[in-house]
């Protein structure tokens, strides 16, 4: 049986060597059922596609290629409206931008990336895109991936819940002689990710990221 009250110690410790405060009232997560390494591969499929299209990638090809490779139903009905409408703006093609950052956090879950770069800086996903589709088939792709175990994936959420919720109460830093340079989008596109993943009866665009 996993030891939340050993993963927040662990938590705390990182925090304290990022000089990040603790928040003295966040509850102890509880254990997570994970979702299958299926449902993590097709996420992945679909957050490529939505990071590509707001990187300038053509959405009639991106959207002929998902199709092709039975990867239209991975995306959501709000990720299919995106991906398909010409006239999104600025802002929204910036916010599908961050998409990335989920991406990178779910292929640290299926051991495509090693340790993740600290949220002060945004992921490079060079290291990320030869394994993954298109590069390789969606079948391949879902075939040969292995999920890390439920402790470290739960171990890294932890560490999310409680950087979030530092960033979110400016107060915590009252007594810090340096506060980290943490950049808030990448934590939330992180910690949404790890929630999901932990989270199998909960759809991608209704976790919650309370604090």
């Amino acid at each position: 049986m996993i030891n939340t009250k050993t993963i927040r110690d662990n938590t705390l410790r990182v925090l304290s060597e990022h000089n990040v405060p603790k928040h003295p009232h966040l509850p102890l997560l509880e254990s997570c059922n994970l979702r299958t390494q299926s449902q993590i591969c097709q996420r992945i499929v679909a957050l490529y596609s939505l990071a590509g299209l707001a990187n300038g990638a053509d959405r009639r090809l991106l959207k002929d290629w998902l199709v092709a490779e039975g990867g239209w139903s991975f995306l959501s009905d709000i990720e299919q409206k995106n991906l398909t409408d010409e006239n999104l703006s600025r802002y929204e093609l910036n916010e599908l931008s961050w998409k990335q950052e989920s991406l990178y956090v779910l292929c640290w879950c299926i051991a495509i990336v090693g340790d993740l770069v600290w949220p002060s800086s945004e992921a490079n996903l060079d290291v990320v895109f030869p394994s993954i589709p298109p590069e390789v088939s969606i079948s391949e792709f879902v075939e040969s991936a292995e999920i890390r175990s439920e402790e470290s994936i739960l171990q890294m959420l932890d560490l999310y819940y409680c950087i979030h919720a530092a960033v979110m109460h400016p107060e915590l830093w009252e007594d810090q002689v340096v506060r980290e340079d943490l950049i808030v989008e990448v934590i939330l596109e992180r910690r949404q990710a790890l929630e999901w993943v932990c989270s199998e009866t909960v759809q991608w665009d209704e976790v919650s990221l309370d604090t």
